[in-house]
Protein backbone atom coordinates (compact mmCIF):
# COMPACT_ATOMS: atom_id res chain seq x y z
CA UNK A 1 0.00 0.00 0.00
CA UNK A 2 1.38 3.16 -0.75
CA UNK A 3 0.81 6.12 0.90
CA UNK A 4 0.44 9.36 -0.71
CA UNK A 5 1.60 12.62 1.62
CA UNK A 6 -0.23 15.83 1.84
CA UNK A 7 1.41 18.32 0.29
CA UNK A 8 1.09 21.72 2.47
CA UNK A 9 -1.77 24.27 -0.18
CA UNK A 10 -0.31 27.60 -0.97
CA UNK A 11 -2.58 29.70 1.28
CA UNK A 12 -1.24 27.85 4.55
CA UNK A 13 2.46 28.16 2.91
CA UNK A 14 1.57 32.41 2.05
CA UNK A 15 0.11 33.23 5.77
CA UNK A 16 2.17 35.63 8.04
CA UNK A 17 2.86 34.87 11.30
CA UNK A 18 0.96 36.94 13.70
CA UNK A 19 3.64 38.44 15.23
CA UNK A 20 5.26 39.37 12.08
CA UNK A 21 1.54 41.41 10.92
CA UNK A 22 1.76 43.27 14.11
CA UNK A 23 5.02 44.79 13.36
CA UNK A 24 4.20 46.11 9.80
CA UNK A 25 1.03 47.72 11.08
CA UNK A 26 3.27 49.67 13.70
CA UNK A 27 5.90 50.54 11.25
CA UNK A 28 2.62 51.61 8.74
CA UNK A 29 1.61 53.84 11.76
CA UNK A 30 5.00 54.87 12.54
CA UNK A 31 5.57 56.11 8.89
CA UNK A 32 2.06 57.98 8.87
CA UNK A 33 2.85 60.23 12.01
CA UNK A 34 6.49 60.96 10.34
CA UNK A 35 4.99 62.12 7.06
CA UNK A 36 2.25 64.65 9.57
CA UNK A 37 4.78 65.75 11.55
CA UNK A 38 7.16 66.76 8.41
CA UNK A 39 4.22 68.32 6.67
CA UNK A 40 3.72 70.33 10.04
CA UNK A 41 6.92 71.64 10.32
CA UNK A 42 7.06 72.68 6.72
CA UNK A 43 4.08 74.49 6.93
CA UNK A 44 5.91 75.96 9.88
CA UNK A 45 8.95 76.72 7.73
CA UNK A 46 6.55 77.95 5.27
CA UNK A 47 4.78 80.59 7.43
CA UNK A 48 7.62 82.02 8.91
CA UNK A 49 9.05 82.58 5.51
CA UNK A 50 6.21 84.93 4.62
CA UNK A 51 6.16 86.87 7.79
CA UNK A 52 9.67 87.55 7.09
CA UNK A 53 9.07 88.58 3.29
CA UNK A 54 5.92 90.84 4.74
CA UNK A 55 7.93 92.46 7.16
CA UNK A 56 10.78 93.10 4.84
CA UNK A 57 8.66 94.40 2.04
CA UNK A 58 7.17 96.35 4.96
CA UNK A 59 10.61 98.48 5.24
CA UNK A 60 10.45 99.36 1.87
CA UNK A 61 7.04 101.33 2.02
CA UNK A 62 6.87 104.98 2.92
CA UNK A 63 3.60 106.71 4.14
CA UNK A 64 2.77 109.64 2.14
CA UNK A 65 -0.59 111.75 2.09
CA UNK A 66 -3.46 111.04 -0.41
CA UNK A 67 -6.67 112.91 -1.03
CA UNK A 68 -9.80 111.42 0.44
CA UNK A 69 -11.90 114.60 -1.44
CA UNK A 70 -11.77 116.56 -4.27
CA UNK A 71 -9.19 119.31 -3.78
CA UNK A 72 -10.08 122.82 -5.80
CA UNK A 73 -7.55 125.17 -6.65
CA UNK A 74 -6.78 127.82 -3.65
CA UNK A 75 -8.06 125.45 -0.95
CA UNK A 76 -6.48 124.31 2.26
CA UNK A 77 -6.14 120.17 2.06
CA UNK A 78 -7.39 118.93 5.25
CA UNK A 79 -8.96 115.92 3.95
CA UNK A 80 -6.06 114.09 3.82
CA UNK A 81 -5.27 110.15 4.65
CA UNK A 82 -1.86 108.30 4.86
CA UNK A 83 -0.70 105.75 2.65
CA UNK A 84 2.12 103.31 2.26
CA UNK A 85 3.92 103.62 -1.52
CA UNK A 86 7.20 102.12 -2.24
CA UNK A 87 10.45 103.75 -0.91
CA UNK A 88 11.24 104.65 -4.72
CA UNK A 89 8.67 106.64 -5.43
CA UNK A 90 8.21 108.11 -2.19
CA UNK A 91 9.87 111.20 -2.89
CA UNK A 92 7.98 112.77 -5.40
CA UNK A 93 4.66 113.02 -2.57
CA UNK A 94 4.39 114.78 0.61
CA UNK A 95 5.34 112.96 3.34
CA UNK A 96 2.92 111.94 6.11
CA UNK A 97 4.56 113.26 8.90
CA UNK A 98 5.16 116.79 7.18
CA UNK A 99 3.43 120.29 8.22
CA UNK A 100 1.02 121.03 5.34
CA UNK A 101 0.83 124.84 5.04
CA UNK A 102 -0.06 126.39 2.29
CA UNK A 103 -2.79 126.16 -0.86
CA UNK A 104 -3.35 123.99 -3.46
CA UNK A 105 -2.19 125.38 -7.04
CA UNK A 106 -3.95 122.82 -9.28
CA UNK A 107 -6.48 120.60 -8.54
CA UNK A 108 -5.97 117.07 -6.61
CA UNK A 109 -8.98 114.04 -7.56
CA UNK A 110 -10.38 112.24 -4.58
CA UNK A 111 -7.83 109.04 -3.98
CA UNK A 112 -4.71 111.19 -5.72
CA UNK A 113 -1.80 111.22 -4.03
CA UNK A 114 -0.64 114.65 -2.73
CA UNK A 115 2.64 115.86 -5.16
CA UNK A 116 5.73 117.69 -3.64
CA UNK A 117 5.30 121.70 -4.87
CA UNK A 118 1.47 121.27 -4.96
CA UNK A 119 1.07 123.92 -1.89
CA UNK A 120 2.34 127.29 -2.27
CA UNK A 121 1.56 130.21 -0.07
CA UNK A 122 0.13 132.38 -2.88
CA UNK A 123 0.12 136.46 -1.98
CA UNK A 124 -3.15 136.86 -0.05
CA UNK A 125 -6.21 138.64 -1.99
CA UNK A 126 -8.34 140.92 -0.67
CA UNK A 127 -11.71 139.26 -0.42
CA UNK A 128 -14.75 139.77 2.00
CA UNK A 129 -17.03 136.70 2.98
CA UNK A 130 -20.76 137.41 1.34
CA UNK A 131 -23.42 135.11 2.62
CA UNK A 132 -25.93 133.95 -0.40
CA UNK A 133 -29.54 132.43 0.91
CA UNK A 134 -30.01 130.13 -1.56
CA UNK A 135 -32.66 127.23 -2.51
CA UNK A 136 -31.30 123.97 -2.34
CA UNK A 137 -32.64 123.39 -6.04
CA UNK A 138 -30.11 126.30 -6.86
CA UNK A 139 -26.75 125.01 -5.25
CA UNK A 140 -24.92 121.49 -6.49
CA UNK A 141 -25.75 118.41 -4.48
CA UNK A 142 -23.22 117.84 -2.23
CA UNK A 143 -21.48 121.25 -1.96
CA UNK A 144 -18.41 121.72 1.08
CA UNK A 145 -16.16 124.03 1.79
CA UNK A 146 -12.97 124.44 -0.46
CA UNK A 147 -15.37 123.59 -3.82
CA UNK A 148 -14.57 126.57 -6.47
CA UNK A 149 -17.59 127.70 -8.03
CA UNK A 150 -19.45 130.11 -10.36
CA UNK A 151 -21.90 132.29 -9.53
CA UNK A 152 -25.05 133.01 -12.15
CA UNK A 153 -28.07 135.81 -11.71
CA UNK A 154 -31.06 135.49 -13.35
CA UNK A 155 -33.51 138.31 -13.09
CA UNK A 156 -37.58 137.71 -14.84
CA UNK A 157 -37.09 141.68 -15.81
CA UNK A 158 -34.79 142.38 -18.66
CA UNK A 159 -34.31 145.93 -17.64
CA UNK A 160 -32.05 145.29 -14.74
CA UNK A 161 -29.45 143.00 -16.67
CA UNK A 162 -29.13 145.59 -19.93
CA UNK A 163 -31.59 144.00 -21.67
CA UNK A 164 -30.59 140.46 -21.33
CA UNK A 165 -33.27 137.96 -20.41
CA UNK A 166 -31.08 135.38 -20.25
CA UNK A 167 -28.30 134.58 -17.10
CA UNK A 168 -25.09 136.44 -16.27
CA UNK A 169 -22.41 134.87 -14.69
CA UNK A 170 -21.02 137.19 -11.84
CA UNK A 171 -18.62 135.51 -10.31
CA UNK A 172 -16.32 133.17 -11.09
CA UNK A 173 -14.20 130.74 -9.79
CA UNK A 174 -15.01 131.69 -6.35
CA UNK A 175 -14.29 129.69 -3.11
CA UNK A 176 -16.85 128.86 -0.80
CA UNK A 177 -16.23 129.16 2.55
CA UNK A 178 -19.16 127.53 4.46
CA UNK A 179 -22.21 125.74 3.80
CA UNK A 180 -25.25 125.66 6.22
CA UNK A 181 -28.66 124.59 6.34
CA UNK A 182 -30.98 127.46 6.78
CA UNK A 183 -33.59 126.95 9.62
CA UNK A 184 -36.51 128.42 7.36
CA UNK A 185 -37.80 127.22 4.82
CA UNK A 186 -35.43 124.38 3.23
CA UNK A 187 -32.79 126.55 1.91
CA UNK A 188 -28.84 127.09 2.86
CA UNK A 189 -26.96 129.60 3.16
CA UNK A 190 -23.78 129.51 1.02
CA UNK A 191 -20.68 131.84 2.19
CA UNK A 192 -18.18 132.81 -0.92
CA UNK A 193 -14.63 134.69 -0.68
CA UNK A 194 -15.46 137.22 -2.77
CA UNK A 195 -12.95 139.49 -4.34
CA UNK A 196 -12.97 143.02 -3.15
CA UNK A 197 -13.82 145.17 -6.33
CA UNK A 198 -16.60 142.36 -6.79
CA UNK A 199 -18.54 142.64 -3.63
CA UNK A 200 -20.74 145.43 -5.21
CA UNK A 201 -21.41 143.52 -8.08
CA UNK A 202 -22.52 140.24 -5.99
CA UNK A 203 -25.21 142.07 -3.68
CA UNK A 204 -26.47 143.94 -6.65
CA UNK A 205 -27.16 140.55 -8.09
CA UNK A 206 -28.52 139.64 -4.60
CA UNK A 207 -30.95 142.30 -5.03
CA UNK A 208 -31.96 141.75 -8.62
CA UNK A 209 -33.03 138.08 -9.16
CA UNK A 210 -32.16 134.70 -8.42
CA UNK A 211 -28.73 133.65 -7.74
CA UNK A 212 -27.37 130.28 -8.84
CA UNK A 213 -23.93 128.63 -8.17
CA UNK A 214 -22.19 126.31 -10.10
CA UNK A 215 -19.34 123.92 -9.16
CA UNK A 216 -16.47 124.56 -11.46
CA UNK A 217 -14.58 120.85 -12.53
CA UNK A 218 -11.39 120.41 -11.58
CA UNK A 219 -10.14 119.92 -15.30
CA UNK A 220 -11.76 123.67 -16.20
CA UNK A 221 -9.97 125.00 -12.70
CA UNK A 222 -6.95 127.66 -13.27
CA UNK A 223 -3.09 126.23 -12.38
CA UNK A 224 -2.39 128.62 -9.34
CA UNK A 225 1.25 129.72 -10.40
Amino acid sequence: MHLTRERPSATRSAEVPAGQEGRAARQSRARLSDARVWGGATLLVLSALAGALLLGRSGDEVAVLQATRDLSVGSVPVDLQPVLVPRAVADSYVAADSLVDGQVRWPISAGELLPRGVLANAAPTPTRGVTLALDPGRTPVGLLAGDLVDAWVTSDSPEALGGRSTSVRVLEEATVTAVEASSFGGGLSVELAVPLEQVDDVIEAMRTGAIDIVTVPLADQSIAP
